[in-house]
């Protein structure tokens, strides 16, 4: 959504949680579900993604467009401590379904869609979001109550990233300070990894993309995403939802 020079990054399709004020003063809000921070399991060995960049303009923008969206799993590794690997192109736009047993081959999806444009289940941006910039977030499942009947959580196991084509395939490209397609890039993952929007204007995560931007993750973002990352513990029983897990 156009907000005068500033366009808003939407991460519709996820309910977000409130921010507590230890969060907050963090810099980041990690989404939560059953009282539990959620987020992928740290003990699968990588995590998968393909790109449909059909939309993204002509060759030499396809090309780039995966130049981009490669570098911005590379940073976002670096950040989470995930090895992030490429599998190629996909036809496919992801859809807005939030809690289920995902039966894609691809964890993560990124694509370029038009908001006129429908796919098996349909995209965020067609819809309730048609002038969104951007959406992302996580595919989950609820993990089994423990013995004691107390709620376990939920595990991340595929994710999406959506970018409006319309508005995304001309904007200036690449990474850095200010109104940079990389910049949206690395938000929308920060959502696929578990994070929500922070009223923190210097941090990434939050919901406005504009001309102050900062260049990349921030500290608030990167302790958000080391709290989701790589170093933590194993979550139990995840390989049962998810076969990437």
């Amino acid at each position: 959504m156009l907000r005068g020079t500033v366009l808003t990054v939407l991460a519709f399709g996820l309910v977000a949680s409130p921010v507590s004020m230890a969060e907050a003063g963090n810099g980041y809000s990690v989404r939560k579900e059953q009282g539990q921070g959620l987020r992928w399991n740290p003990c699968q060995k990588e995590i998968t993604y393909k790109v449909n960049v059909k939309k993204a303009g002509n060759k030499g923008k396809e090309r780039y467009a995966i130049r981009e969206i490669k570098k911005a799993f590379r940073k976002s590794g670096r950040a989470t401590g995930f090895k992030f690997t490429y599998k190629g192109k996909t036809r496919k736009i992801p859809s807005n379904h939030r809690i289920a047993k995902y039966r894609e081959d691809e964890e993560i999806i990124v694509a370029y869609a038009v908001t006129k444009e429908r796919s098996k289940y349909y995209s965020d941006l067609v819809g309730r979001y048609p002038g969104a910039l951007a959406v992302g977030g996580p595919t989950y499942s609820f993990l089994p109550y423990d013995f004691n009947g107390n709620p376990r959580g939920a595990v991340s196991g595929r994710g999406r990233v959506v970018l409006n084509a319309s508005m995304t395939k001309n904007m200036p490209r690449g990474f850095g300070y200010g109104f940079k397609r990389g910049n949206v890039l690395l938000h929308e993952i920060g959502h696929v990894m578990g994070l929500n929007h922070v009223k923190d204007s210097r941090q990434l995560m939050s919901p406005y993309i504009g001309g102050d931007t900062r260049n990349g993750f921030q500290w608030g973002d990167q302790a958000g995403l080391k709290k989701v990352g790589k170093n933590q513990k194993c979550i139990k029983g995840a390989s049962s939802f998810f076969s990437g897990s």
